[in-house]
């Protein structure tokens, strides 16, 4: 081989490596997104670190934030719960002796519903009163192991709204 053929062949072999140190690489963009990433995770951990009253109020203020508008909702249900059982009337609940026979309690009923300070009564025997309450609680073993029906007879007295600031001022 000729010293001119050396020569070509060095020149040839620094000119590939050039090419390649210098021909762009690919990148891989998911290693350098992690990479990034957990240098922004380290850097903020850090800053947390070294300043722990800071990071102690942050924390603070964005648990109130969160909290509050489900206290706001808690509180919301209740009202409404509330509200849907709160009767513009006022009612009165007269218990009846347990074993009053039904013909004397309705005829309570009629003498109370003649009284011009009452506006409306009606009669709750103890069988619809047990019914009522079995619908309302949901315990069917509670109800099945009493024996005999323990309600006694409801008369439930509507007064009219001119006598209740009366009754109020004499009590």
């Amino acid at each position: 081989m000729a010293v001119n053929d050396i020569k070509t062949a060095k020149l040839v072999t620094e000119d590939r490596v050039l090419a390649a140190a210098t021909a762009p690489q690919k990148i891989n963009w998911s290693v350098l997104y992690m990479n990034q990433h957990l240098h922004a995770a380290e850097d903020g951990w850090r800053k947390l670190i070294r300043n722990p009253l800071t990071t102690l109020m942050t924390v603070i203020v964005i648990a109130v934030a969160l909290a509050l508008p489900a206290a706001m909702l808690v509180l919301l249900e209740n009202v409404k719960a509330l509200s849907a059982q709160w009767h513009n009337n006022t009612d009165i609940a007269l218990y009846l002796q347990l074993n009053l026979p039904d013909d004397q309690a309705r005829n309570l009923l009629r003498q109370l519903e003649q009284r011009p300070e009452i506006a409306k009564a009606k009669y709750i025997s103890p069988s619809q009163g047990w019914q009522e309450l079995q619908q309302q609680i949901s315990m069917p073993n509670l109800m099945d192991s009493l024996k005999e029906n323990p309600l006694p007879g409801v008369i439930i007295v509507t007064p009219k709204a001119k006598t209740l600031p009366q009754a109020a001022c004499k009590h």
